[in-house]
């Protein structure tokens, strides 16, 4: 009974932020989202030598209509009548912020994920697991947070980032491989061993708090945000009666203190993370807390 209340008003709370977010809305310049962190993690990867040179290799090797072909062959595209509901919900998000409507996909896979990618036409694909372990409302503040990387004008550098560290998501070969049959193959193969290698996944972790306050932003609250860190963490709409929400941001603050308290766990913390794409889920469900209670949040939603 309390999970289909639960559910319930999951539904009923995205019906009525959809109605609002669907209605004439001037946008906020996209820097309000920005973190100090993803500001300077960007700035330190755009000043690592011959990385302007990388960045115009790869675009070259990339193939969008390879890419969309792809897309069209092997996943459902999401349109107003295939998966309305998902639809929908992004259609709003983008009224929101101010972006044109991306491509969407579904595509068969377990693991609950979303990412979003492209050069000349942004698209998101969303993983059938992630349907399966949200509810509504945590959802839609999934897909505020893919749209939110295309707000912050994060997806070129995310796309050309996923070539450099495993080959994107179409699987291609690590960009040595491809650089070494070039000219200066040989000389960005050196810088993406080391300097290049560990800022990107730095600036990419960091990145992923500034699309974490656009959903905050369009949910008007942290909690969807936080409860879909915890689904993610660990739960599923099936155990609702045992996991709870103030009790998972508790721990996120237990281990902030952590990492606060000794420096050699903040050492430990970034050895952890260093080839990750994303900071830890106890942290950005910390964070999306801690903006949605600051001055600045509460400006931009009046």
């Amino acid at each position: 009974m309390i999970q289909l209340l639960r559910t319930y008003k999951s539904k009923k709370w995205v019906k009525q932020i959809i109605n609002k977010n669907s209605k004439e809305i001037t946008p906020i310049d996209y820097q309000n989202y920005i973190d100090k962190t993803d500001k300077v993690a960007l700035a330190a990867l755009k000043a690592i030598p011959l990385f302007d040179k990388a960045c115009s290799k790869i675009l070259s090797l990339m193939n969008e209509p390879q890419r969309h072909i792809f897309d069209m062959s092997n996943k459902i595209l999401i349109t107003e009548k295939q998966l309305p509901k998902v639809y929908y919900m992004v259609k709003s998000i983008c009224n929101k912020i101010g972006i044109e409507m991306p491509d969407l996909y579904l595509e068969l896979n377990r693991e609950p994920n979303a990412y979003t990618y492209g050069t000349e036409k942004i698209a998101i694909t969303i993983h059938s697991g992630l349907l399966e372990c949200l509810e509504d409302d945590e959802l839609y503040a999934v897909l505020a947070h893919e749209c939110g990387h295309i707000v912050c004008k994060h997806v070129l550098y995310h796309t050309i980032g996923a070539y450099i560290l495993d080959g994107g998501h179409m699987g291609l070969h690590k960009l040595e491989t491809l650089l070494n049959k070039t000219l200066i193959g040989g000389l960005i193969s050196t810088t993406i061993d080391s300097s290049l290698e560990l800022a990107f996944f730095h600036w990419l972790r960091c990145s992923e708090l500034s699309a974490d306050r656009v959903a905050v932003y369009c949910c008007e609250s942290a909690n969807p945000v936080i409860e879909s860190m915890m689904r993610l963490a660990g739960g599923t709409t099936h155990i609702d009666l045992e996991i709870d929400r103030d009790l998972f941001i508790n721990q996120a603050e237990e281990y902030q203190k952590l990492t606060e308290d000794k420096k050699i766990n903040k050492a430990l913390e970034y050895w952890l993370t260093r080839n990750h794409t994303h900071p830890l889920l106890a942290v950005r469900a910390y964070q999306a807390r801690e903006w949605a209670k600051s001055t600045e949040f509460a400006e931009l939603i009046k």
